[in-house]
């Protein structure tokens, strides 16, 4: 069993996504957490949440912050009853995304709920490492992952030794990644689970297409290859990790 920790299911259309689940447990990947990227996702997410394998998270993405306020975060706390995490939130450093100031505010917030909620956290983390880390700092008590790692060996450790997991995904299927890919190597599997941000980031080879869960099966052999341990050890390990981490 391989659990895909981060796939965007409600960006997939409708007319595909059946399709699209039957390749993903055709390849072995038979679970999936499915995060929110704006407020407009979480009644979406509760029919998802239906179907067999899919868990779901709320929060509005560091992309759209400027949608975030108070009130709707207090409204969100009466929708995490079948959230399996808080999410995705995060600090995105781009200069075109919404200021930082407004980011800070909504993912404190975030924090807030899921120390509320005893719940994790999916974070989205660009250009904004140091930022992260110190705010993450400040709510102790909240575990969660750092979803589609692409930093240095001494990022991913602060992170991990923070308490979070790493979310591999693609990016470590390109060879030019190389800072990335020696980082993940030396970070220890037990910090480490498979996502693919589907339908985003596809792997290499599939430049151009649209991306599925069922790539994560082709992450998980990049990962073993990487780390030079078998294939079932990375599924097992990380599907473990993922487990204990949204009590799936």
């Amino acid at each position: 069993m391989i659990i895909d920790t981060h796939c965007h299911l409600q960006l997939i259309d409708r007319a595909h996504r059946r399709d699209c689940l039957q390749r993903s447990v055709d390849a072995g990947v038979d679970r999936w957490v499915v995060p929110a990227y704006q407020p407009e996702d979480w009644p979406l997410l509760d029919i998802l949440e239906s179907a067999d394998g899919v868990q779901v998270a709320k929060g509005i993405h560091p992309w759209v912050a400027d949608l975030y306020s108070p009130t709707l975060l207090d409204q969100l706390s009466l929708k995490l009853s079948n959230c399996c995490a808080v999410g995705e939130t995060g600090l995105d450093g781009n200069d075109a995304r919404p200021s930082q100031t407004v980011q800070l505010a909504s993912l404190n917030h975030h924090l807030w709920l899921a120390s509320e909620h005893q719940l994790p956290i999916i974070l989205h983390a660009y250009k904004a490492h140091n930022a992260l880390v110190r705010e993450i700092k400040k709510h102790p008590s909240v575990k969660g992952v750092v979803h589609a790692f692409s930093g240095s060996y001494n990022q991913a450790m602060q992170y991990v030794d923070a308490g979070y997991l790493l979310g591999i995904g693609g990016v470590i299927t390109y060879d030019r990644a190389e800072k990335t890919r020696k980082a993940i190597s030396k970070v220890p599997l037990e910090a480490l689970v498979l996502e693919t941000d589907s339908p985003s980031m596809p792997i290499a080879g599939r430049q151009g297409e649209p991306n599925e869960p069922r790539y994560c099966k082709d992450i998980a052999i990049t990962l073993a290859n990487l780390k030079d341990v078998p294939l079932d050890t990375v599924i097992k390990t990380t599907t473990k990790n993922a487990v204990q981490l949204f009590g799936l």
